[in-house]
């Protein structure tokens, strides 16, 4: 669950050419559900004392947003994990983690934070070109995650909180989410046309979209841009900027990406507790999917 987007246009062409054409952006429908898999990639390595230390992370999510209101400058969007997938494997310590979040596993402390995930909905408030503008429910959220954990010892339940905090927090799934859903301009466009966006911090940096092709079935956006990932957790930290692309198909009806995928690479450096505090040279290659599996009308 890899992060983030903010939005500035420029409109090509002319009125006569627009006129007729619905505008890039969401057409949020009361009672519209989409079901949305994510497919997440990343390899990470870090240069310690002449060895290369090397992690791999393999997420895969079910997610599922209902519109439950709609409105012409912002709509309301439930937002829940309907599976979760984990793996990360370390050549230095073999696999870290190996979690399907839907079989729960009670002895397991990683099992029952991320069981505690699922069907838990969150409520969005989202505008026409994607930007998040509020969160409810996020707090409550990691409140679940972290009685599910069960961990008695203050100072140990008080790590995990702000681990929690720093990747499913409000902010965090603001962020998050906003890397599949800010893609829109606030202005007409026709084939390409560019406009630019702004990522949320920490992972903040500019991409600049063009819009490749439109017709009255999809839409095909391209991105290029920066991006950062700046991330402090108990005992570590991590500073990388780099590079990333993205692809969008987009469904021209709703506006909702069809299929989605980011590729990017930083480099920077990251500090570990054990290391006392030493940079490490440290790159992190990503490549992250969304596809669409579901669309369907409720009442």
């Amino acid at each position: 669950m890899y992060k983030t987007l903010l939005f500035l246009v420029l409109l090509t062409g002319s009125a006569g050419i627009c006129t007729g054409q619905q505008p890039l952006g969401y057409q949020w429908k009361k009672g519209d559900v989409f079901t949305v898999e994510q497919r997440s990639l990343q390899e990470m390595e870090q240069q310690l004392q002449g060895d290369t230390h090397k992690v791999s992370s393999t997420v895969s999510a079910l997610l599922e947003f209902r519109v439950i209101a709609e409105g012409a400058a912002s709509s309301i969007l439930e937002m829940a994990y309907r599976d979760l997938f984990f793996h990360i494997d370390s050549s230095l310590k073999g696999e870290l983690l190996d979690i399907h979040a839907r079989e729960l596993d009670s002895s397991n402390v990683h099992s029952r934070i991320f069981h505690s995930m699922l069907d838990t909905p969150v409520r969005l408030e989202v505008d026409p070109q994607g930007h998040i503008l509020q969160v409810w429910g996020g707090d409550s959220l990691i409140n679940r995650m972290v009685a599910r954990a069960g961990i008695e010892t203050a100072l140990v339940r008080t790590q995990v909180r702000k681990s929690l905090e720093s990747q499913y927090g409000p902010e965090a799934l603001a962020a998050s989410c906003e890397q599949l859903t800010l893609i829109y301009p606030k202005k007409q466009a026709v084939a390409g046309a560019t406009w630019e966006t702004r990522a949320r911090e920490p992972h903040g940096g500019s991409h600049t979209w063009t819009l490749e092709h439109r017709d009255t079935d999809q839409w095909v956006i391209s991105g290029e841009g920066e991006v950062r990932m700046n991330e402090t957790q108990p005992g570590s930290e991590m500073r990388l900027s780099g590079q990333q692309h993205c692809r969008i198909l987009a469904d021209a009806q709703t506006g909702f990406p069809k299929e989605m995928r980011v590729e990017g690479h930083c480099e920077g450096f990251s500090t570990m507790a054990e290391t006392g505090g030493l940079k490490i040279p440290t790159q992190v290659k990503t490549q992250v999917t969304y596809t669409l599996i579901d669309h369907r009308h409720v009442q």
